[in-house]
């Protein structure tokens, strides 16, 4: 692991942990469907971050990623919605962010497709980078305020998607 990649999910931890020490201490979300929002997608975010850092077990982890956001899903389309696919698309069309949301999944059911099937050799990890910026798109776009914790999650995360496409494409600039 290089040193940018630990001091990258360092910060993602930190501002994670932070994050959901503040909302705990505002006493919570209230809802219990909010709840259950909010920390399955903050598992589906850490997991592809971490799996972008951990390369032995990239495969492993963000396949638990894609579980998270299955659960994420699963909480939008069947508890708060009760499968009405009526109600979902009036949804869609008044919030902007759950297209980012629906794009990030498509991603990570893409890669998780493709990964339990054997089609490692098309490359389909990138779509791992795409999941992870939408998904932190459809976050920070959720929030009502963008607060410090958010950005700095933000920059942190778009930090390590860059360095990671960075040194895929080029190689040769040393390691950091």
């Amino acid at each position: 692991m290089h040193l940018i990649e630990i001091a990258c999910f360092a910060l993602l931890a930190f501002v994670s942990w932070q994050v959901i020490l503040l909302v705990e201490s505002l006493g919570g979300l209230g809802d219990p469907i909010a709840t259950l929002y909010f920390w399955s997608g903050w598992i589906c975010i850490f997991l592809l971050s971490l799996s972008l850092i951990a390369p032995k077990y990239k495969r492993e982890i963000g396949l638990a990623a894609f579980v998270a956001g299955i659960l994420h899903s699963g909480i939008f389309v069947i508890l708060d919605f009760g499968w009405n696919l009526a109600l979902i698309f009036t949804e869609l069309k008044q919030k902007y962010y759950l297209y980012f949301g629906v794009l990030s999944f498509l991603c990570l059911m893409t890669c998780a497709l493709g990964s339990l099937w054997g089609f490692q050799r098309f490359k389909l990890y990138y779509l791992a980078y795409l999941a992870l910026g939408f998904g932190l798109v459809h976050l920070l776009m959720i929030q009502k305020i963008l607060t410090l914790h958010y950005l700095v999650l933000g920059i942190g995360i778009g930090a390590l998607i860059i360095y990671k496409l960075f040194r895929k494409f080029y190689p040769k600039c040393g390691n950091l």
